[in-house]
C-alpha cells in the first residue's frame, strides 16, 4: 500500500488581483488572520472556490494506514470564516484534481485510496443541492498524481498519473467535457510523468512541467517540459529545466512567464527527498515568448527548502511561497519572489505551520486562504488562515 507524503500541488495559481474594497472604515492588519479550523484536519485534498464565494475542500489524507483516504467534505464560508460539513464524496479519494466548471458545478477526479491504489472515477459536486453524483463513466486510466486543467473551451484536460494497477507513470491524457458528462482521449504526453504541474499561458496552451517518471515509489524525476495546444490535440516539447524535480510549484506571473519553484529530485524510500538538498531551494523561469517552444533560465535561488508547498501570486505581482516544509524545517517561514530583481526575501510567517501537502485558494475579496496540511511526526493540520495585504 502506498504512502504518500507529498503532492505537487495541484494546480496553477488564480491570476485574478482584486483588491480590498476602500472606504473610511478602519483596514485590518496586514498579515496572516485565523480562518477557522476544518472539521477533519488533513492534507493532499482538492480545494476550490464555489460561485458564491464559499470554499470547498474535498477528500484527502487524514491518516497513515489504514485510513490514508477520506470521503470527507468541508465548505468555508468567507463572510462568517466557520467551517462546516458537507455531503461526504461517494468514494473516498487521497490527493485527487479538481475544477470548478462554468456550470457552476464542481469535478473531482482520479486520486487513491487503501482499496485501490489509483481511481479512475470522478465525481461532480452541485453546491445548489449540497450532493455528490459520479460521472456518466470513468476516465480512461486510473490517475494519482494527475493534474486537471480547465482550457478555453470549458473542457478539461486531464493529464498524466500515477496508474494504480501497473504502478508506473502513465502519458495518457483525456477531455472531460461538461456537456456530454463525458471523458474522450486527446494527445498522450511525450514522457509519463505524475506529481507534476499544469499551467495555462496567455496563449490558452497549458505547460506541464517535470514529475515523476516511472512507478511508486518516485525514484527519478524529470526536468522534461510540454506544451498542450487544446486547438489540435498535441503535445509538443518545451525543453527542459536545468534540473529534474517533482512536487514542486508553477506560477504563471503578471508578465506572462510561468515560475517554477522548490521541488524535489526523488523520494529516498522513507517518505522524504533525497539528501541533494539544493533541490528543494532551485528556482526557474519559463518565457514561452522566447522561440517556438520557448525557454529556460535559473532566477534566484530561495533561502530554506520546500517541497510540497504552495504559491500565491500577490496583487502587486509578487510570489509568496508558504510551507513544504515537512523535511526541510521551513516551519512557519515563507518566501516572497520579486520578478523584477529575480530575488526571493522573507515574507510574513504563518500563524501555523502548515508543512507539506497544504491548500491554497484566492477568495472573491483577492485575499489567499492557505488551510491544512500535514507536519513532522505525521501530525494533520486542522488550521486556516487569511493573507492580508
Amino acid at each position: 500500500m502506498m504512502r504518500r507524503n507529498s503532492m505537487g500541488i495541484l494546480a496553477a495559481a488564480l491570476l485574478s488581483s482584486a483588491g480590498c474594497g476602500g472606504g473610511t472604515d478602519a483596514q485590518p492588519a496586514k498579515g496572516w488572520s485565523q480562518a477557522g479550523s476544518l472539521v477533519l484536519p488533513r492534507s493532499y485534498f482538492a480545494i476550490t472556490v464555489l460561485q458564491s464565494g464559499k470554499v470547498l475542500v474535498a477528500g484527502g489524507q487524514p491518516d497513515f494506514d489504514p485510513n490514508w483516504a477520506t470521503a470527507a467534505v468541508d465548505l468555508f464560508a468567507p463572510a462568517t470564516r466557520l467551517w462546516t460539513a458537507a455531503t461526504p464524496l461517494n468514494t473516498p479519494r487521497n490527493a485527487p484534481c479538481a475544477v470548478l466548471l462554468p456550470s457552476g458545478k464542481v469535478l473531482v477526479a482520479g486520486g487513491g485510496n487503501p482499496t485501490t491504489l489509483s481511481l479512475d472515477t470522478a465525481e461532480l459536486y452541485d453546491p445548489a443541492t449540497d450532493t455528490f453524483t459520479p460521472t456518466s463513466e470513468p476516465m480512461g486510466a486510473a490517475r494519482l498524481g494527475s493534474t486537471c486543467t480547465l482550457l478555453g473551451s470549458g473542457k478539461v484536460l486531464v493529464a498524466g498519473g500515477l496508474n494504480g494497477p501497473t504502478t508506473a507513470s502513465t502519458a495518457e491524457a483525456e477531455l472531460y467535457d461538461p456537456a456530454t458528462d463525458t471523458f474522450t482521449p486527446t494527445g498522450a504526453l511525450t514522457t509519463a510523468r505524475y506529481w507534476h504541474t499544469a499551467t495555462v499561458l496567455a496563449s490558452g496552451k497549458v505547460l506541464v512541467t517535470g514529475g515523476c517518471v516511472g512507478g511508486d515509489p518516485c525514484t527519478s524525476s524529470t526536468g522534461s517540459a510540454e506544451l498542450y495546444d487544446p486547438g489540435t490535440g498535441a503535445w509538443t516539447s518545451a525543453g527542459s529545466l536545468a534540473y529534474p524535480v517533482m512536487s514542486h510549484s508553477a506560477t504563471r506571473l503578471l508578465a506572462g512567464t510561468v515560475l517554477v519553484a522548490g521541488g524535489c529530485r526523488s523520494y529516498d524510500g522513507a517518505g522524504g527527498c533525497r539528501s541533494d538538498k539544493i533541490h528543494e531551494k532551485r528556482a526557474s523561469l519559463y518565457d514561452p515568448a522566447a522561440g517556438a517552444a520557448g525557454t529556460w533560465s535559473l532566477t534566484g535561488a530561495l533561502t530554506d527548502g520546500h517541497t510540497d508547498h504552495v504559491a500565491l501570486l500577490l496583487g502587486d505581482g509578487d510570489v509568496l511561497v508558504v510551507g513544504g516544509g515537512y523535511w526541510s524545517g521551513t516551519g512557519t517561514r515563507s518566501e516572497r519572489y520579486d520578478p523584477a530583481t529575480g530575488a526571493w526575501a522573507a515574507g510574513p510567517r504563518t500563524i501555523d505551520d502548515h508543512g507539506n501537502g497544504a491548500g491554497a485558494v484566492m477568495l472573491q475579496d483577492g485575499t489567499w486562504l492557505v488551510v491544512g496540511g500535514m507536519v513532522p511526526s505525521d501530525v494533520y493540520v486542522r488550521a486556516a488562515e487569511i493573507l492580508i495585504e
